[in-house]
């Protein structure tokens, strides 16, 4: 006798029609009862798969739709077009807020498929094909042209928080990123302060500058953090700023507020 159902496996199986054709084979080789008892199952079902099996063959054993033929509520043209026609109006409104103010008899179901045959959804891009874009957008860029500077805190992450309280472990990270090709500088502070950030920067251009990499013209981005641009408020370039852009051709970069930037995108975060 089979240690599981029959039904409990078929809902695990990847490939229900090899049991059923297994199935098939046994009922011809030792009959139908004998057949359930081994698949933990009933004659019927044994019975209806071989019925099938000689009437369409390997055909006969997949599922077969359970939609009704003559299906009482069918969707009307009036209903079809009143659908189309709101969503035409409300673009952004989905099926569930359309459906509910407009008090539609039609199931949410039943209007994202009459827009999906319409082609009024639009599919959401795949992030392989967003991929893709960026990578032809930095193919285009020269190198050092596009650069990264961030900081991270350390000390809101569980697994060094309780290292960095005994141990007296940095609590800032300063990070560099070349976009094109993606070398990082990392450097640690115990506090985000523009001297701090200023020094990361210094040390990164005399390092450059000594292996006779080419700056500029580059951008340098940031985000608006204060260790970055100095005080909110302030009417002057700040140390960091005027830094970077010792280097003729250098510009430093900042993110406009409460905004996502598409060369920080591109960059692939940190």
């Amino acid at each position: 006798m089979c240690p599981y159902p029959y039904y409990e496996i078929m809902r695990k199986s990847k490939d229900q029609s090899y049991l059923r054709y297994r199935m098939v084979l046994s009922a011809k080789e030792i009959g139908i009862k004998p057949t359930a008892r081994l698949f933990g199952t009933i004659p019927k079902t044994v019975r209806k798969w071989l019925r099938r099996f000689e009437k369409s063959r390997f055909e006969g054993l997949k599922d077969q739709s359970r939609a009704p033929k003559n299906p009482r509520r069918k969707i009307t043209s009036e209903q079809r077009e009143q659908v189309i026609l709101l969503k035409k109006q409300l673009p952004s409104f989905g099926a569930q807020r359309i459906r509910k103010d407009f008090e539609l008899k039609l199931s949410e179901k039943a209007i994202r498929k009459i827009w999906r045959e319409e082609g009024l959804i639009r599919r959401k891009r795949k992030k392989h094909q967003t991929k893709k874009d960026l990578r032809e957008i930095k193919s285009r860029w020269r190198l050092f042209e596009q650069v990264e500077l961030d900081t991270k805190d350390l000390n809101d992450i569980p697994e060094l928080w309780t290292q960095i309280r005994q141990l007296g472990l940095p609590k800032i990270q300063y990070t560099f990123r070349e976009v094109v090709s993606g070398l990082q500088f990392i450097a640690f502070a115990q506090e985000r302060s523009i001297s701090f950030a200023t020094l990361f920067a210094q040390l990164i251009l005399n390092h450059l500058k000594e292996c006779g990499a080419k700056l500029a013209p580059g951008r340098w981005q940031t985000d608006n953090g204060s260790e970055f641009i100095g005080s909110w408020n302030a009417k002057k370039d700040s140390i960091f700023t005027k830094t970077i852009e010792q280097i003729e051709g250098l510009e430093h970069h900042t993110i406009p507020p409460s905004a996502l930037s598409g060369l920080t995108g591109m960059a692939g975060g940190y």
